[in-house]
């Protein structure tokens, strides 16, 4: 395995064949390395992989798990991963080989893990993300047992860290807004249980003010500086909504204000993800209430939904979930009957 000197840009580089997926033999080249170990490094992890050997180091499986995710999940959900990944991941397990890596350090990891001051779904994402790389090395790089799973889980991934504005508290945090785009943007967060990405997304032609309803058809993300139009989170979270009289009202004057708005125009321009988490925080301190987070304002129309005696399937559709399962999972605790009155309801409804 030799490396190679580029006596111009003094720089090492690594020059190889190897074979591809297709049988085909082909050449690789890469250069810019500062040390020649980290050359020879590079075609050994390279080799390794197209030979689904599992010698690779962690890190180098990681490169190869972003490569094949940039075609398969969203750029938000990329971006997710790749911060685990970074954050907690590689730090850990980078410089081990795969089938080095065992229980018992995993076990080690996730103890540690659970003794910093994490929120438990944050802890919970972190563990499913390493076991999803397993996986994927399990799946297409011959290692023969992830083991993450043989270590044992970490905390239920569907304990969410949900906090709430009941109906008097949330008249209370409106109370002290006077700007009408920021009390239209609030009420409509707490009515409609929209997330925060898909009111930012919403343009005025989403508002049909004769069928009083709202189409959720796309969510607004903001990467690297930049926003990013895309679907919505799931399939299930396009979906149109039905409005109150009194929230259509709002709508129909603060379109009033516009001037001759167009309807792919966003209804809501001048308003960002931080900027409404600042203002959030302002008006939630001069009511004299919490401070929740954005998100919890769709936690809020669902738990305002449950007081209502509103069924969770009528729950689960207007919040967009993939099913009544991920509602019941989030919200069963506010229901007045235990889990198995609210089966047997469900049963009676979807039959």
């Amino acid at each position: 395995m030799p490396v190679y000197f580029n006596e111009i840009t003094k720089k090492y580089y690594a020059a190889f064949y190897y074979t591809d997926w297709q049988g085909n033999r082909k050449k690789k080249k890469k250069e810019g390395f500062a040390l020649a170990r980290e050359a020879k490094a590079y075609e050994q992890d390279f080799l390794n992989r197209t030979a689904g050997d599992c010698s690779m180091k962690f890190s180098a499986l990681c490169d190869y798990y972003l490569e094949d995710c940039k075609h398969r999940l969203k750029q938000t959900t990329q971006r997710s991963n790749r911060h685990i990944i970074d954050k907690h991941l590689r730090p850990v397990f980078g410089n081990i080989p795969l089938n080095e890596i065992t229980p018992a350090m995993i076990r080690r990891w996730q103890n540690d893990l659970l003794s910093r001051n994490y929120k438990k779904s944050y802890v919970s994402a972190i563990n499913v993300t390493l076991s999803v790389i397993f996986n994927f090395a399990v799946k297409y790089y011959n290692l023969v047992k992830n083991p993450v799973s043989i270590a044992g889980g970490i905390g239920r991934s569907d304990e969410k860290d949900i906090d709430f504005y009941t109906l008097q508290e949330f008249k209370q945090f409106t109370a002290v807004i006077t700007d009408p785009v920021h009390l239209l943007a609030f009420n409509m967060l707490f009515f409609t249980g929209v997330r925060i990405g898909e009111l930012l997304a919403l343009t005025v032609g989403d508002y049909n003010p004769k069928d009083k309803t709202l189409s959720i058809t796309k969510t607004l993300s903001i990467i690297d500086r930049e926003k990013i139009i895309t679907s919505p989170k799931t399939k299930k979270s396009i979906r149109v909504i039905s409005l109150p009289a009194p929230l259509c009202a709002m709508i129909d004057n603060y379109l009033s204000l516009l001037y001759l708005p167009a309807k792919n125009e966003y209804l809501f321009p001048s308003l960002s993800y931080r900027m409404a988490d600042i203002y959030k925080t302002r008006y939630a301190k001069a009511a004299g209430l919490k401070n929740i987070r954005l998100h919890d304002f769709r936690h809020s129309h669902a738990s305002l939904l449950v007081e209502m005696n509103v069924p969770p399937l009528a729950v689960s559709e207007r919040l967009g979930h993939e099913d009544v399962k991920t509602t019941l999972k989030i919200y069963s605790h506010l229901y007045p009957e235990r889990r198995e009155k609210i089966a047997l309801a469900l049963e009676e409804i979807m039959q």
